[in-house]
């Protein structure tokens, strides 16, 4: 349950709000939520339905992806995402420039760039939570 007390941790931290709103609105006592939170303990299925409409998240998430990492992804590669962004962004920025290829081609850069960093934080986030697995 690594990966849930770590959603958990950044998901709260991410939200702002004060531990004992949060309990509050939840109905939990601190010291489940610490259990879940600190210990890893395994939620009862009424929580985790709790737990996932507050952060406004899925029960999947919450148990077996690493929201940051993910949210990270989202942040680094939305602008990114449309298809033939290079060319959309060199016909914006310059529809009769004669640097247009050179334009499209930097902007692809900038992309294969930013899914190497993606992949190597990735790695780095990753890694000691697959050595914990191994033992």
């Amino acid at each position: 349950m690594d990966i849930f007390k770590k959603n958990l941790k950044f998901l709260r931290e991410r939200r702002g709000v004060k531990q004992s709103d949060m309990l509050a609105e939840l109905g939990f006592k601190p010291s489940r939520w610490n259990s879940y939170e600190k210990l890893g303990a395994e939620p009862k299925y009424i929580d985790l339905i709790k737990i996932a409409s507050y952060f406004d998240t899925s029960i999947d998430d919450l148990l077996t992806r690493d929201i940051e990492v993910n949210q990270l992804k989202d942040t680094l590669l939305k602008p990114y995402e449309t298809e033939n962004i290079g060319n959309t962004m060199a016909n914006e920025t310059c529809k009769k420039c004669e640097y247009k290829d050179e334009i499209i081609k930097a902007k692809n850069g900038e992309i294969e760039a930013l899914k190497a960093a993606l992949e190597h934080a990735e790695k780095r986030l990753l890694s000691p939570i697959d050595k914990k697995n191994k033992k």
